[in-house]
């Protein structure tokens, strides 16, 4: 649900400049910073600001949910050492 929210976010930002070129700069939009900043925490190669805006949803949720896996996958070996 939350990669929707970001995903969102993101997209949304992109294309209401692209409707209105006054809406201002989207590198600057405090909600796609935050939403970026959230991503970025949780995989491990961060991404810029027109990097994210260009994936299309599923590419975002994808990485969080590799990152994801991995880190269960590490904790899981931790307890069998």
């Amino acid at each position: 649900m939350w990669q929707q929210r970001i995903w969102f976010l993101l997209v949304c930002a992109s294309r209401c400049l692209a409707l209105d070129p006054m809406f201002g700069t989207v590198s600057l939009s405090p909600h796609v910073t935050a939403a970026l900043a959230v991503h970025n925490k949780l995989v491990p190669v961060p991404l810029s600001v027109d990097t994210a805006l260009a994936q299309r949803q599923r590419a975002l949720t994808a990485q969080v949910d590799l990152a994801a896996s991995r880190f269960q996958l590490e904790a899981k070996r931790c307890c069998f050492c």
